[in-house]
């Protein structure tokens, strides 16, 4: 799924959930945990990306574990 496409769902998932608050607790605590794990999803996607592009280690810095 494209970066801003999980964007505009989390912002779903939260504007859902503040309509459920106060009316429905169960629901809304349901909809800032979807969102919460699409937040969680976006960065894993963008700490992989940044690892990916990051130049190695000098080799002095590799560990041997």
């Amino acid at each position: 799924m494209k970066m801003k496409k999980l964007i505009a769902l989390q912002v779903s998932c939260e504007a859902a959930a503040e309509s459920f608050m106060g009316r429905n607790m169960l629901a809304y605590a349901a909809m800032m945990n979807a969102a919460e794990e699409i937040k969680i999803g976006r960065q894993a996607v963008v700490n992989e990306k940044n690892k990916r592009m990051a130049p190695p280690p000098p080799p002095h810095q590799i560990s041997m574990s």
